[in-house]
């Protein structure tokens, strides 16, 4: 019998990981009354341990289940966990923290589609004017992967229809010569690509400079979430609307520098890692100039030196 055998007959037979998320809420609830909700780090659940002891022992063994067991978490235990520690009126600062630290870590025991689903249903809800570092963090990660995967998909179905009109072509051209008038019509092909969910704006979505005066406090969050800009200190409007522009002109610039240099040879200011956008961000604390910012969040080493990379900035050409 292998590892994993009693592990996936204790999460489908007996649905452990539903028991571990409901024994989680209570224990919330316990400490919330037993402080009137004032919870605090060192609060006592009994006289054994604390209760960021005892949540931390739930969302480790939460974790151990899922990889030892090669799992994926599904989509309602995910919103489950997610309403206890986020949404939850009875969630203290220190739930927040853990619960967006385990969404973080975790983001891999969730598969691609419930990935989407609890960006647009959770994640996509956050506040945020007022998020925690960790949240800001939490936003960016599904954020990313959200449009990493409707890019994909987008790819597929253009393919897809591609490859379809070229069939329906030459269909019918054959159907047109030996079908007649009693003929049934032809149904419609199945499995095709799911739709996408495009509420979430990128700075490929905007046109003109002009454009971005007439965006939403939301969608300009969303922009600059996306390329990896800190909103924190941003009380107006018009700080936000400044900083996607400044964005959309160095995109701008960026686009038309690499027409310009691919006319004339090879971009040594391209990304050494993807080879497709522009470097754009100096990683710590080596200094080098290298990468994308897209692929600086997600190396741990400098690609030139090897360093172990403490922190990616990104920067602007004046």
């Amino acid at each position: 019998m292998s590892a994993s055998d009693p592990i996936s007959l204790l999460v489908h037979k007996h649905d452990i990981i539903s028991a571990l998320i409901q024994s989680l809420s209570t224990c919330q609830l316990h400490v919330w009354n037993k402080t009137h909700g004032h919870v605090t780090i060192e609060k006592s659940m009994d006289d054994r341990f604390t209760y960021e002891e005892s949540a931390k022992s739930h969302l480790d063994l939460l974790s151990l289940l899922l990889k030892k067991g090669y799992l994926y978490l599904i989509l309602k235990r995910g919103q489950e966990l997610w309403d206890i520690l986020i949404t939850n009126e009875k969630a203290s600062s220190l739930d927040h923290e853990l619960g967006l630290n385990w969404f973080i870590t975790c983001v891999d025991d969730f598969n691609r589609d419930s990935q989407l689903a609890l960006f647009e249903k959770r994640v996509s809800k956050l506040d945020l004017i007022n998020l925690s570092p960790k949240g800001f963090e939490c936003y960016k990660l599904y954020f990313a992967r959200y449009n990493l995967e409707r890019f994909r998909r987008t790819n597929n179905s253009s393919n897809d229809s591609n490859v379809s009109t070229l069939s329906n072509t030459s269909s019918s051209n054959i159907n047109s010569s030996c079908v007649n008038e009693h003929s049934e019509p032809i149904a419609p092909i199945e499995g095709a690509s799911p739709r996408i969910n495009y509420a979430c704006m990128t700075l490929n979505d905007i046109s003109t400079l002009e454009s971005i005066d007439d965006l939403t406090t939301q969608q300009l969050h969303q922009i600059l979430v996306h390329n990896y800009v800190s909103i924190a200190g941003c009380v107006e409007k018009s700080e936000l609307i400044s900083k996607v522009k400044l964005l959309y002109h160095d995109e701008k610039q960026k686009k038309e520098s690499n027409t310009k240099i691919a006319k004339e040879g090879p971009n040594e200011n391209l990304c050494k890692v993807c080879l497709d956008a522009n470097i754009d961000c100096v990683v710590l604390n080596c200094g080098h100039l290298c990468t994308c910012i897209r692929c600086g969040e997600q190396l741990s080493n400098c690609p030139i030196c090897r360093c172990a990379i403490t922190r990616v900035v990104r920067v602007f050409k004046s």
